[in-house]
């Protein structure tokens, strides 16, 4: 009997077309009051978002409410709010169904934050937790990792600094300092071990568009493709194993392009643009492999309630089958063994790159196939799989022992 000692998985669908792949779709209005510079997270069923601000307003409004969304019907449900200050530009993310939210800025008591609470979402009840251990900021990227949650950067003033909460033991490390430049406002996404933080800014005037990786388990960052333009106070989320930022600004012009990036090729992909109007500091989150972008601020200083949800559509007849019919599996022979029964009406490519994007193999699969290729032990691999003149992809990880 054969063992498997990976498991292969499907981690998202991407067009060389793209813009005929993902679409956007107008949700109800958020029901709460119109804002930016909320913060956002979600888990496997629902949306969470709340606090920001409204600076449009004769006296400034400056939230602390929250609130659920439940994406099967449409709908915003009011919680508790969060137990300390009104605030915005507040960090938050999510490890498994529960949410971390802090910092962030707040007149009402001396400006920048760096108070932290746990959202336990079975109760729906908040706890705080040891405060964050470097200094108060707002502005800072919060994401999460292999159960650990990163957070860092952000003003302080600007820095460069990222720091580990473990909530088993409920304790706040500091990690190496990103090589690249201080800033705030910037966006960042996880993918398996690795951290991704990229734009933001030192300056308005000083717009960043370069971006890092962090891998959690070396505690090394190395620098990847840029983004395709300087911008901060955009937004992010993870759909389908892939990080999409898109919105924000530089400078005077506001944005409504969208992309996502590449894990394996290093590169980044343009989408069809969210809908409706440019704008800054608008929210994300994922539920169920769709994304969600809710409020925001426009050029002219409107703030916006509108939420948006991004959504795959696949060209493949039947994805799962493709996938149920690609079998991976390592010897402890330094080789990939592969498996593969497609229908015989279609040829098949399969590409292989390491974990840098370099490109380890490339062959052709058509009917009942079993191939073997030279990959070292313990290597972590990326694969592409699409059939020549279709647009889809089918991608996913394995690490081959």
């Amino acid at each position: 009997m054969r063992t498997f000692l990976f498991c292969t998985c499907l981690l998202g669908i991407f067009s060389l077309n793209s813009n005929a792949q993902y679409s956007w779709t107008q949700k109800s209005d958020f029901s709460g009051a119109k804002r930016y510079a909320g913060v956002a997270f979600g888990n496997a069923a629902h949306g969470y978002f709340g606090m920001g601000a409204d600076f449009s307003l004769s006296s400034t409004s400056i939230y602390k409410d929250f609130w659920q969304y439940n994406p099967v019907n449409d709908t915003w449900t009011p919680l508790s709010s969060l137990p300390g200050l009104q605030r915005y530009a507040a960090t938050g993310f999510n490890i498994g169904q529960d949410g971390y939210v802090g910092l962030g800025w707040s007149t009402l008591g001396g400006g920048a934050q760096n108070d932290f609470y746990k959202f336990d979402a079975s109760t729906k009840s908040w706890i705080a937790i040891p405060n964050f251990t470097g200094s108060s900021r707002y502005t800072a990227i919060g994401v999460s990792s292999l159960n650990k949650g990163y957070v860092g950067f952000g003003y302080a003033s600007w820095t460069n600094d990222l720091y580990q909460y473990n909530p088993s033991s409920q304790t706040w490390t500091s990690m190496p300092l990103c090589p690249g430049s201080a800033r705030q406002s910037l966006v960042g996404f996880a993918y398996d071990q690795d951290v991704y933080i990229g734009g933001g800014s030192n300056n308005q005037s000083n717009t960043l568009a370069d971006f890092w990786r962090f891998n959690t388990q070396s505690q090394t960052w190395t620098q990847v493709a840029d983004y395709p333009h300087a911008v901060y106070a955009a937004s992010s989320f993870v759909i389908n194993g892939k990080g999409f930022v898109g919105t924000g600004r530089s400078a005077g012009t506001f944005y409504q392009d969208f992309y996502f990036y590449d894990y394996g090729l290093n590169s980044w992909t343009g989408i069809a643009p969210l809908p409706g109007i440019a704008r800054e500091h608008a929210s994300g989150f994922a539920v169920n492999n769709k994304g969600y972008i809710i409020c925001g601020r426009t050029q002219s200083g409107a703030y916006l309630k509108d939420v948006w949800e991004l959504s795959m559509t696949t060209g493949l007849t039947d994805i799962s089958k493709i996938e149920a019919q690609l079998k991976m599996y390592g010897t402890g022979s330094n080789e990939l063994n592969i498996d593969f029964s497609p229908d015989l009406a279609h040829r098949y490519r399969l590409r292989v790159f390491d974990i840098n994007g370099r490109m380890l193999h490339e062959i052709f699969l058509q009917g009942s196939t079993h191939e073997t290729l030279s990959v070292k032990n313990g290597q972590a691999i990326l694969y592409l799989l699409d059939r020549p003149g279709n647009p889809e992809v089918l991608s996913g990880k394995v690490l081959v022992i």
